[in-house]
């Protein structure tokens, strides 16, 4: 019976022997892995820290430095559904009259980062506040250095809807007033309402509850006569 204390394991591959002429192998120089032959210029040239705080901080002139590239930058998200970038871009374009150029880019959690070219673009779209984009509200925000994305937690929005077939009767503040308050608070109407030159619809700005439920109709009674009035929202 032959011994089996002679034999090394067989389950693992044997350790490469030393014996091909001595030869040390190199240590691979994992950096030129990465490096290109025709490379353009770096914007990232990396350092290595070998201190390791718990806690790295950043403050002073690093943050100043950092949000450099950033300054002309607002954050923004929809309230509801988060819209599709590419109807929202087309959206920006034809709503915004921009001196120059704007970047729309995606962030977590429904917001998008828009980085403007020049300030003149920044302080326009800043000034008006919340934006209708795609029949929704679009809120803006600052970004800074120490920004972190938050929704803030509204329980009321405002909300442009239109309302056809109004009868020129009511076509008035308290007529449609009463009309719009069966949707929402009624804040107010676009120009061309004010001005009666369109009458094909009443356009108008209502306050609605986050949860609230939106009637596809509105009835009302003309002496006894009741008409359906079909209500329209811009998203």
């Amino acid at each position: 019976m032959a011994s089996s204390s002679s034999q090394p394991p067989v389950d693992f591959p044997p350790l490469v022997s030393s014996s091909l002429g001595g030869a040390r192998t190199t240590p691979r120089d994992w950096s030129k892995v990465f490096v290109s032959e025709n490379s353009a210029p770096k914007s990232l040239n990396f350092s290595h820290f070998p201190s390791k705080p718990e806690i790295i901080p950043f403050s002073g002139q690093k943050l100043q430095q950092g949000g450099e590239d950033w300054k002309f930058c607002l954050v923004g998200y929809s309230i509801g559904r988060r819209p599709f970038y590419e109807a929202l871009l087309g959206a920006i374009n034809k709503i915004w009259s921009l001196k120059d150029s704007v970047k729309l880019l995606s962030l977590n959690d429904g917001f998008f980062l828009l980085r403007f070219s020049c300030s003149e673009d920044y302080e326009m779209v800043w000034s008006r506040g919340v934006w209708f984009l795609l029949g929704k509200p679009f809120v803006l925000q600052k970004w800074h250095p120490k920004f972190t994305p938050k929704k803030e937690d509204f329980s009321t929005v405002p909300i442009w809807v239109k309302i056809h077939d109004l009868p020129l009767a009511c076509w008035n503040s308290e007529g449609i007033s009463r009309i719009a308050s069966k949707i929402g608070v009624p804040l107010a109407a676009d120009s061309l309402i004010e001005q009666k030159t369109r009458l094909t619809f009443a356009r108008v700005c209502v306050l609605v509850d986050k949860n609230a439920t939106y009637p596809g109709e509105i009835k009302v009674s003309l002496d006894g006569d009741v008409v359906c009035l079909k209500v329209q929202y811009e998203w």
